[in-house]
Order: C-alpha cells, then structure tokens, then sequence
C-alpha cells in the first residue's frame, strides 16, 4: 500500500519549489501531499494550524533564517521532522541547523544533483521519525500500564512486594507500606532480610528464595515482619516468579495477608476451648463422684445400722467380747468410709464457679454462631428469638457448655430422625423471681415419655455412643448457678429450659 505524506515546502524560489515538486512526484511508493509557503511566516503559521508529517526549509528567506523558523517550531506541542536546504558556501549553517533541530540537510548545488538525494533523504527521515513515534507511543503505553499496575497494586488489600534475582525491593505497595510501617522509597533497593525479617527466620526465608529462582513456583510460606516501630506482624506468603525466554528467574513477586489478628484469634479460641474441656472435665468429676457417693452411702449405711445393732446385742451379754470387738472394727472402718465421702463432697460443694456480669444475648448469639456450619451440614436451620432480658451474673463458659449441650442434642436428634432436615430456636425470656430462662426447641421426633423421667439420671442415654452424663453434667452446672434444668415435649419436637439468674 502506497503511503500518503503532508509534506510542507517554505521556500522562497518559485524554480526551486518546482524542482522539488517534479523530484518527489516520481516516487513509486509514497505519494507526496505538498503545501508550498514563500515565507518563513507563511509557514510557521500552516505549520501552527496543519501538523505536517515533515517540513523542507529553505536556509535563506525573505523574513527569517531556517535556524530561527527551526527556534520558533520549537515552540509548537509537537515538532515536525525538518530537512534544512543550505546553499552551497553554507556547510557550517548546515551543521548547526542540526544542532538546533534539523533531522537532515541537503545542499543545494547549482546543477541541482541534490533533488536526486532528495526523495532519499526525506523517506529515511520519515522512517526514523516513525521509529521515534513508535518508541514514544510503546513508552506512553508502558507508562500507562505501569500506572494502572500501581493504582492496582494501591488498592489491593494485600501485601505485594517484589523483589530481584538478588533479593532487593524494587516494588512495594501501600499495603506493604502500612504493614512495614515504611515508605517504598526508604526500602528501596535494600535486601529484605536486611531490613524486615527476625534473625531466626532469615534463613528459611532465603531457602524460600533460593527454591523460586530455581524455578520452583508458586510457593506459599509464612513468617514475621519487623515493623519500624519495632512490632511483629505475621504474614502468609503466596509467592511467584518471573522468568526471561531462557527460564532465568528475574524477579520474585510475594503477595502477603496479615493474619496477626486471625493468629490471636485463634490462640484465644483455643484457649477458650481448653477451659471449657477444663470446666467440663471438673463438673464431670463433681457428678461422678454425686453419683458414687450416692451409691456407696446406702450400703455404708446400712453397715453402719447392723453393725450398731451387732453391738448392742454382744452388749447385752448374749455373745463372746471377740464378736463384739469384729463389729466395733467393721463400724469403725464404714464411718470412716462415710466421712471420707462426706469430705469430697463437701469440697466438690465449694468448687462452685466463677461468676461475671454477662449480656445473656450476646452469649446465646455466640454460641449459636459457633454451630453455625453444623447446622448446615445436617440441613437444619438455626433461628434466635431474643426477648429483652437484663443483664445476669454467670460463669460466662459454664453456661455456654450448657446451651452448647443443648443445641448439639437438638441437632443430633433431627439428624437421626427421618426428617429431612428441621429447625432449633433458642428463646430468651425474662423470668419472675430474679431469673432469665433460656430454650431451646427443636422439631425433631420429641420425647419419649419413659425416656424422659431419666434424662437428666447420670448414664443414661439414647445414644449409640453417649456416655450419658451430658445432661447430668447440665443440670449441676445450673444449679450450682442457682437455677434449674428441665424438658418438656413441645407441639413439634422437645423444649429444653433452663435459668440463670439476673444481676444483683
């Protein structure tokens, strides 16, 4: 395809412009739109109004020389290509119009051989003046692109740092520099380790590094930053490379997540899991031992009102001093027995739990949450109606190992019924006499009525697995709150309730 060039010609002699015309006109491959100008003046203005694709100049002009036409398109947005025509005595003119601008220049000799060079010249300017375009459009681009990566990479929420083949910071976003608590320009350059790495963790940090530049990616890694001020923050680390054609690592690029405060959530829900299994575990004891020391006390009983009579018979002189010394013995030995376990009892009685001033609602909304995903899974929906209670004073954990009791009963007992899922609703209600009542129903198959006058009897259960004292363990946690638990059939299901009383 034949290009089309704008060509402007600012020259004074009409011969000349002609010759010009005639020279160009005989191109093959590119066709010449020329605009004639007799004037410096003329031209500058066309050239203001018409960008060219390239201007021919005349050195010598009626009004300017081409060194000053050349100062004043050095004024215009854009600069055309110039092509200087100089006399034949104006060698030094001709080389410092390229200095002040000029891509090239003919002279103009007077059996006019330069009209042959002409179309030459003027198509490798041309040339070059579109590799120059090329190269500032492909630099506005990149400029572009790298300013959308950065406004990206300032709104992510994410740490992204990127380091080179030697382990510099040559990028660091805002993320990065809210996280470090430095600026990119004062880590710029600097070795990461060097600067925001603990000194236990650098060499597991430069292993990491090493395995990308081996080409070994994507990777994932967690480790600390040193903040400026000194603070940690732990980091979880997806990390990448970029390789040339030859698969040489240049850079490694690591997107990062602060999970400092899901670390210390973490450890505090395992903290608070290791006290409920602690409270668990010492109510668990408490109704063993209720339970064993209810049994034993009825045989210690009974051994201590036979061996009491025993002795008043030998006493009565109706048998040998050898029988009464056996039974004085055995009466011993059982009181002793019996004080022993009145001893553990009495100090399971003082183990009675800690108490705070708690929001009862916000408990119950806690606790729910936690079963949120169980629920789930068995296709049951969970629902709250949360009456206006006030305040109550309760060991906060105890009581939600109770509700938590409840609700994993609820779930448990739709899962295994032939429902295809149903619902569990805990209540809050505001109760007379100082107490608040919590409820749980659910729509499973209900109570069954000799099952329920042994609900709440240590080691009873329904269950394949159970071991029987969840509900037990329930009941001492309520009452050792100073309320009470019990279960009723509802329409659709079973209702627990239980109450805790209000704040003082």
């Amino acid at each position: 395809m034949t290009a089309q060039t704008r060509l402007l010609l600012i020259e004074d002699d009409q011969v000349d412009r002609l010759a010009c015309r005639r020279a160009l006109s005989r191109q093959s491959d590119r066709i010449f739109e020329i605009q004639e100008a007799d004037s410096a003046l003329e031209g500058l203005a066309y050239a203001r109004a018409n960008f060219p694709d390239l201007i021919l100049l005349d050195y010598r002009l009626p009004d300017l020389n081409g060194v000053e036409v050349l100062a004043e398109l050095r004024t215009l947005a854009e600069v055309p290509p110039v092509v200087m025509l100089t006399g034949a005595g104006d060698i030094a003119i001709a080389v410092e119009a390229m200095r002040c601008g000029a891509r090239d220049y003919l002279i103009k000799d007077t059996g006019r051989e330069y009209l042959k060079l002409l179309p030459t010249v003027i198509d490798r300017v041309l040339r070059e003046q579109q590799a120059r375009d090329d190269k500032r459009r492909a630099e506005v681009d990149l400029r572009a692109e790298r300013d959308f990566i950065s406004a990206v990479l300032a709104t992510v929420g994410a740490v992204v740092i990127v380091l080179d083949d030697t382990g510099r910071i040559v990028q660091l976003n805002e993320a990065g520099e809210v996280i470090s608590g430095y600026r990119f320009e004062e880590v710029r350059g600097t070795f990461v380790w060097d600067l925001l790495l603990l000194p236990e963790e650098i060499e597991s940090v430069k292993q990491v590094f090493a395995t990308l530049k081996s080409g070994l990616f994507p990777s994932r890694f967690e480790n600390s930053w040193r903040r400026k001020d000194g603070a940690r923050r732990f980091i979880s680390w997806s990390n990448t490379a970029i390789a040339d054609s030859g698969g040489r690592v240049n850079y490694v690029i690591a997107t990062g997540l602060d999970v400092t405060d899901r670390r210390s959530a973490e450890e505090e829900a395992r903290r608070y899991q290791a006290d409920i299994e602690r409270l668990y575990h010492q109510y668990a004891l408490g109704a063993f031992a209720s339970v064993f020391a209810h049994e034993l006390n009825q045989p210690l009983a009974a051994i201590v009102g036979y061996s009491d009579a025993s002795l008043r018979l030998l006493r009565s002189g109706k048998n040998d001093g050898q029988l009464a010394h056996n039974l004085e013995q055995t009466a011993l030995q059982a009181q002793r027995a019996a004080h022993i376990i009145r001893d553990v009892r009495s100090f399971l009685r003082r183990g009675r739990p800690e108490t705070t001033i708690e929001e009862l609602n916000s408990l119950v909304a806690k606790v729910v949450s936690q079963l949120a995903s169980e629920a789930e899974t068995v296709c049951v929906r969970l629902n709250v109606d949360l009456g206006d209670v006030p305040k109550v004073r309760v060991g906060r954990i105890a009581v939600e190992k109770v509700l938590l009791n409840l609700l994993q009963n609820a779930l448990e007992s739709i899962r295994d019924s032939d429902s295809q899922g149903g619902i569990v609703t805990v209540y809050t209600r505001a109760e007379d006499a100082g107490l608040v009542r919590i409820t749980v129903a659910d729509t499973g198959p209900g109570l069954d009525p000799e099952d329920a006058k042994r609900l709440f009897q240590p080691f009873f259960t329904t269950k394949i697995e159970g071991l029987g004292m969840g509900l037990a363990i329930s009941r001492t946690i309520v009452e050792a709150h100073g309320g009470r638990l019990w279960a009723e059939d509802g329409q659709d299901g079973a209702r627990f309730h239980f109450t805790v009383p209000i704040e003082p």
